[in-house]
């Protein structure tokens, strides 16, 4: 899906902010609670800290959380999610020293959805935006990942330590219709 103008011009000021401390949002397009959202976070982190980093969990800290006003937000379709995650979420600006302008609380160019009850066997969507330098458009892109596999995802995108469509080449679970 190509981002209309007025969102990649959010993002392009989003690029002169430090997202390495940035937390990632989880959203639900389904009937779940706070306690199931909260369930999911604790389970991404978990697994990741346990079957790849193998360090006690105290010496990481949270890295997803469910988004402020995700309530409101279940009835929405993709199109309209997205837009509201890069347009209205309040990114958390704050300065710091350094080279950027600030840090950011949330994550700007991806989240997480939860589309199910039934998370762990049906898959969490990560959605990622990307720069197109070919096309010269920002992109959000999406596949359907088991939660095991997203604190992986997560923290390497953050961190820039991989790429969206690499990350989907080895993780995708089920294709998005």
């Amino acid at each position: 899906m190509d981002l209309p103008t007025d969102l990649r011009a959010i993002l392009d000021e989003c690029g002169h902010y430090s997202v390495d401390d940035a937390n990632f949002a989880l959203y639900a397009l389904t009937d779940l609670e706070e306690a199931d959202l909260q369930t999911i976070c604790a389970f991404i982190r978990r697994t990741f800290i346990q079957d790849i980093l193998q360090i006690p969990e105290s010496e990481v800290d949270e890295f997803i959380f469910p988004a402020p006003g995700w309530r409101s937000l279940t009835q929405k379709n993709f199109g309209e999610l997205v837009e509201y995650h890069i347009k209205y979420l309040d990114k958390g600006w704050r300065d710091c020293d350094g080279s950027n302008k600030g840090e950011v609380q949330w994550y700007p160019f991806g989240f997480v959805i939860a589309t199910s009850k039934d998370w762990q066997s049906d898959g969490l969507i990560l959605v990622h935006c990307e720069y197109d330098s070919q096309s010269d458009v920002f992109k959000a892109e999406s596949c359907c990942m088991q939660a095991k596999d997203l604190g992986l995802s997560l923290t390497s995108l953050r961190s820039v330590d991989d790429y969206f469509e690499n990350l989907r080449s080895q993780f995708e679970y089920k294709t998005i219709s």
